[in-house]
């Protein structure tokens, strides 16, 4: 006992020769955190961009797209040139394709997540529209 006592009393004549941490004047720090995050853009269908039209249409199935642009973005669709009267329904929206190779089918004010259906509808159901693609374009600075 007398051991543990002489070490206790040791400990607080230490502890009370150290200047008190609470007395002084309290101070203040600014942290700034900073980072720069990727630009990712991408468009991903449930299922290959292949098949017959059916009754003029063919179902392209259900897509997401992903961009994190904060001005936004644009999706592109190519397709053959000169493809009369034909259009692709995304979300409901008929876009009708234009007479060049390319066609913007969505244009984007705001970064976001999405997802919905497309497919195209000809005009004459035995055309086919040939080979078909989509990008994703950001609308501002690509990091």
């Amino acid at each position: 006992m007398i051991l543990r006592t002489s070490t206790s009393i040791a400990l607080c004549l230490a502890a009370a020769a150290l200047p008190a941490a609470g007395v002084a004047a309290p101070s203040r720090a600014t942290w700034t955190v900073q980072g720069r995050v990727a630009t990712l853009c991408r468009i991903d269908f449930d299922r290959p961009l292949a098949g017959q039209a059916t009754g003029g249409v063919i179902e392209l199935g259900t897509y997401s797209t992903l961009c994190n642009d904060r001005d936004g973005y644009r999706i592109v669709m190519r397709h053959a040139a000169g493809l009369q009267h034909a259009a692709i329904e995304i979300d409901g929206v008929t876009v009708p394709l234009s007479s060049g190779s390319e066609t913007v089918i969505v244009d984007s004010g705001r970064p976001e997540f999405h997802t919905g259906a497309a497919r195209i509808v000809l005009a004459d159901g035995s055309a086919q529209p040939g080979s078909i693609s989509f990008r994703v374009e950001p609308k501002g600075a690509v990091y």
